[in-house]
């Protein structure tokens, strides 16, 4: 990561905090959702995994790339590409993944849950 996306996440992640929230999720210019904080996200819907795709600006990480061979390994559907906000509202499911947040729940998105 360059210096200028680690400050980008905290100042997100202290504002979000200072709104009782736990953690960001950041859109790029076109509004679409592109990662948390300083974590990956991921959501489910009718059993396909769909997460932000890199070339839209979600984070290579490693943990990411390993959800997602996990999961083609089981045999579910996997899919990178851009995601709207919207898309959270009626995923079936959602979550973080990243070195320190592992797999985290989403279990609240713009006070839905």
């Amino acid at each position: 990561k360059a210096s200028g996306n680690y400050t980008l996440s905290i100042l997100a992640h202290q504002e979000v905090a200072h709104s009782g929230y736990d953690e960001a999720m950041l859109m790029d210019p076109q509004g679409y959702v592109c990662q948390g904080s300083g974590e990956n996200v991921f959501l489910v819907k009718d059993g396909v995994l769909h997460t932000p795709d890199i070339a839209g600006g979600a984070l290579d990480g490693i943990t990411r790339q390993t959800i997602i061979t996990i999961a083609k390994d089981l045999g579910y559907e996997v899919v990178e590409r851009r995601i709207t906000r919207d898309e959270f509202y009626i995923a079936d499911e959602a979550f973080f993944t990243g070195t320190a947040a592992e797999v985290t729940p989403i279990r609240e998105y713009d006070d839905r849950q």
